[in-house]
């Protein structure tokens, strides 16, 4: 991750981003980046509170690695120790958050203690803070989750006189100064603040929210801030009809009926800036296959009756258009069109397939097994076993994994052109791919597998085409060469390469061929930052690129370092400038 934004950054270059960059497209909170921390004080009290959203243009933190890893974007605070024990807490966070707690410099943190779940799905650290020592703590979620938050610091000091709780409220003004309660709420305006209410609240709050269960809209859900869009006192965290999904609800999509309009329609964004509009799709239970096409590069996204990420796609349909094909249970769900850059707009179609009582391919079709290093040869619809909603002939294998292997599956076939599909043990489909960079298969996937038995599926890209084909399975990744930083894939890198990554980020332009190269930093995404990180490398003013390259310099053309499948693999599909 870039070390802060306070990188001594040519007037030029800033001119360029500036001008090159529409305000209000990008909302990076200022803490963001460690270097960049907020500090917090407790002031009068030994209490103090603060309020914000990780959901809002942060980004994911690669500190957390060692340190209750996830994928999830993060905001930092800062604090100094005084000797006494510290609490940081997000019990009354709206989402599944995670804690890390660090001492040390930015550059070389030092991981104190981390959490995910204490208090229902929010977290809490606590530890003894040496004074004068400077620790950090970074608020992000649990894999990829963000929202708003509220984050408690509590000091286990001594009170000022007159404060007997520490809240920093005189005890003649306390509604509550038995406990802490600087917010003072009191919701049923008795006087007696809600903290004081019952003796008993801490058992009678089983979400573990900071919401009495006589008071909570949603009592098996925790969620502090009692959001109920619809006003039908049920809590959004327990109405499917509320939550971000009805605030970004754009319209309803129904099972095989085609739907055509425009987009954006709602104004909310994915976490990574891109615009977002759902509509609700209700199934019977059974196979479903998602599609979405328009007049640019676009972005599928589903979720659950409760509003939780279920599945995402980019490139999964015809060309830049996206496809989600899932078995789900029946109930209602909400379907997310966006892009894949952020700025883009324009004509969409969206469809839904379902095939409702669908049973089990992989338990219902014949497989034949397969172990790495084995090569099969096959006729596609010798076995009869289809597919639906298409009635697509498919082939399937079971591949039989005893030890960690990492590797690649590869098919050819001169009858038709072959896609390949890649299943867990739960038959949920992981991988979906119809090309391949190395010229002599048609459709491959890197791999990288624990001991377990897994499907694999050989079928026709066209869904009506049959014939033989031969499937390799081999231990060398089908890995493609390219040098960080070369958007435009002529072999060097210089100020065009810089524009190109903005123009892709905020002016529609066409999306990088391998979109590895213009994650300059490697952090997993593509955003403002790499623009800003190579703009400062190439003027002498900021760090290395991540390697491999750039072209002529450090490791020069090399494959990626990340593991296929891996936050950091977003992909290469073809790159010429290492030829």
């Amino acid at each position: 991750m870039l070390r802060g934004l306070d990188l001594r950054i040519p007037a030029g270059i800033a001119g360029l981003v500036l001008w090159m960059v529409s305000p209000g497209l990008f909302s990076q909170p200022l803490n963001d980046v460690c270097i960049e921390a907020e500090l917090v004080q407790f002031g009068d009290g030994l209490v103090a509170t603060v309020a914000g959203s990780t959901a809002e243009g942060a980004t994911q933190d690669p500190e957390t690695r060692e340190c209750g890893g996830s994928n999830a974007p993060g905001v930092w605070f800062r604090l100094t120790g005084d000797g006494r024990r510290l609490r940081a807490e997000t019990c009354a966070s709206t989402y599944d958050t995670r804690l890390s707690l660090f001492e040390g410099a930015c550059g070389e943190l030092i991981c104190v203690d981390s959490n995910d779940d204490f208090c229902g799905l929010q977290s809490l650290v606590e530890w003894s803070a040496m004074e004068g020592v400077d620790y950090l703590v970074l608020v992000h979620g649990f894999s990829s989750s963000a929202g708003d938050f509220t984050l408690l610091f509590t000091s286990q000091g001594i009170p000022e006189p007159g404060d007997d709780d520490g809240d920093g409220v005189f005890d003649e003004d306390d509604n509550c100064p038995e406990f802490p309660n600087p917010d003072q709420l009191d919701v049923d305006g008795d006087g007696v603040g809600d903290a004081c209410s019952d003796p008993n609240v801490i058992e009678q709050d089983l979400d573990g929210d900071g919401i009495p269960d006589a008071e909570d809209n949603c009592v098996a859900v925790p969620n502090g801030f009692q959001e109920d869009l619809d006003g039908d006192g049920l809590g959004d965290a327990c109405d499917s009809d509320d939550g971000t999904c009805a605030e970004c609800w754009a319209g309803e999509l129904i099972c095989g009926k085609p739907m055509d309009g425009n987009f954006p329609l709602s104004g909310c964004n994915r976490i990574s800036g891109q615009n977002l509009d759902l509509y609700s799709l209700v199934v019977a239970g059974g196979d479903v296959v998602i599609n979405l096409s328009g007049s640019f590069d676009t972005f599928l996204e589903l979720y659950d009756e409760n509003c939780e990420l279920v599945a995402q796609d980019d490139d999964g349909g015809d060309g830049l258009n996206s496809m989600i094909s899932r078995n789900l249970p029946a109930g209602t769900y909400f379907v997310g069109a966006s892009s894949f850059g952020a700025g883009q707009s324009g004509s969409i179609s969206l469809t839904a397939d379902c095939v409702s009582g669908i049973s089990n391919f992989c338990v219902d079709c014949e497989a034949r097994e397969l172990n790495p290093g084995e090569t099969q040869e096959g006729l596609l619809g010798s076995s009869g076993c289809r597919t639906q909603p298409f009635d697509q002939a498919l082939e399937i294998f079971s591949l039989v994994v005893e030890e960690e292997f990492e590797g690649s599956l590869s098919v050819v076939s001169t009858d038709f052109n072959p896609s390949l599909s890649f299943y867990n043990d739960f038959c949920d489909l992981v991988s979906l791919n119809s090309n391949c960079s190395n010229p002599e298969f048609g459709a491959c996937l890197n791999v990288h597998l624990g001991p377990g038995t897994y499907t694999v599926g050989v079928a026709a890209e066209d869904r009506v085409s049959t014939g033989s084909f031969r499937l390799v399975v081999s231990d060398a990744w089908d890995f493609k060469d390219f040098s960080r930083g070369d958007a435009d894939a002529n072999g060097r890198v210089d100020i065009s390469d810089a524009v190109q990554i903005l123009n892709f980020l905020f002016q529609g332009a066409e999306r990088p061929s391998c979109l590895e190269t213009v994650d300059v930093n490697n952090d997993a995404r593509v955003n403002l930052t790499d623009g800003i990180y190579l703009l400062s490398w190439l003027f002498g003013e900021g760090e290395a690129l991540a390697p491999p390259g750039p072209p002529g310099q450090g490791s020069g053309c090399g494959p990626d370092p990340d593991a296929p499948g891996s936050p950091g693999d977003l992909g290469c599909d073809t790159y010429t400038g290492c030829d």
